[in-house]
């Protein structure tokens, strides 16, 4: 056991080492008490069970028979373990065993190395999990066969069937039936025929528990599509935020009259701003004025803007 204060309970189980193991196998062995015999979901906190050539390949056996599963992964707090999912186990009621063991040793060097931080069961349904097909995007061209991979959650531990219902976009049935799943295989295929254009939603289930729901659909044939010469979509590269920022800038207006910034003359005299005369009116000017020693308010310094009155003309200060 290491210590490691990010862990669960403070504590992970290590094998870190270059000596070859007695028994031919560096293993590790848990008793998992249920409440009753099912199917449930299977997470480990470990190092990756392959591929990674810095720590050693992982098989596992669930009740003495070899758990094959293909693990997706999230990062945990330690950067070594990821929370690996392991897909859904059948366990029977009391206690299983279920182990770990390290195939051999990395391939980064001679040494072993796994770390198992915690394993967790939770009960689940044998269901469909998801729906898979050759054609890109599940969208089928006229005239091909339609056939969809339905998969399940876990290879069954008894005969089992899907039931599965076609309907098109008005909720018509189109196709209905039932595929027995093949013995050992998490995998059911379904045969449609060849379907006319249009809309289309499976619905498949096992023993009539919560339907899994996929759309796809049958589209023109692409050699019946007229070519495009042009295409009414646009690709925006948004090249603009590679420029500096300072390079974005607006520039101020170019004004004609002296004194404005656009000029020399005001250009010198932004440097030294000074506070507009009284008697300047409340025409509305640039942000940024210069003054040039006149009483109106153009070519007067001001960092407010100023406004029109809001009704009436336009008034002006007594001077």
């Amino acid at each position: 056991m290491f210590s490691d204060a990010r862990a669960s309970g403070g504590k992970y189980l290590r094998v870190f080492t270059a000596d070859e193991p007695a028994g031919g196998h560096y293993t590790a062995t848990y008793t998992v008490p249920v409440p009753s015999a099912g199917l449930y979901t299977f997470t480990a906190d470990m190092t990756p069970l392959r591929n990674a050539s810095w720590a050693s390949a992982v098989s596992i056996t669930v009740n003495d028979k070899p758990y094959e599963t293909t693990p997706t992964y999230t990062n945990t707090s330690i950067p070594e373990i990821r929370q690996a999912s392991l897909g859904a186990v059948w366990l029977k009621q009391g206690d299983n065993k279920v182990t770990f063991s390290v195939d051999g040793h990395r391939s980064d060097d001679a040494r072993h190395l796994a770390y198992i931080d915690r394993i967790r069961f939770e009960a689940t349904t044998f269901q469909v999990s998801a729906v898979d097909s050759t054609a890109p995007l599940d969208m089928f061209q006229k005239g091909n066969e339609v056939a969809l991979d339905l998969r399940l959650n876990a290879r069954p531990n008894a005969s089992a069937s899907v039931d599965y219902q076609v309907l098109d976009y008005w909720d018509a049935k189109v196709a209905s039936g039932a595929v027995p799943v093949p013995d050992g295989s998490d995998r059911v295929s379904v045969a449609l025929g060849k379907l006319p254009i249009g809309h289309y939603r499976i619905k498949a289930s096992i023993a009539g528990g919560t339907p899994f729901v996929h759309e796809f659909a049958v589209v023109v044939p692409r050699s019946d599509r007229p070519e495009l010469t042009d295409s009414p979509f646009g690709i925006d590269a948004v090249g603009s935020w590679s420029i500096p920022r300072t390079s974005r800038r607006r520039s101020p207006r170019r004004w004609a009259s002296a004194g404005s910034p656009g000029s020399a003359e005001g250009q010198a005299a932004t440097t030294a701003p000074t506070r507009h005369s009284a008697s300047s009116t409340s025409r509305r000017s640039p942000r940024w004025g210069t003054s040039t020693g006149a009483s109106t308010r153009r070519g007067s310094t001001s960092w407010r803007p100023t406004t029109r009155p809001r009704h009436g003309r336009r008034r002006t200060r007594g001077t």
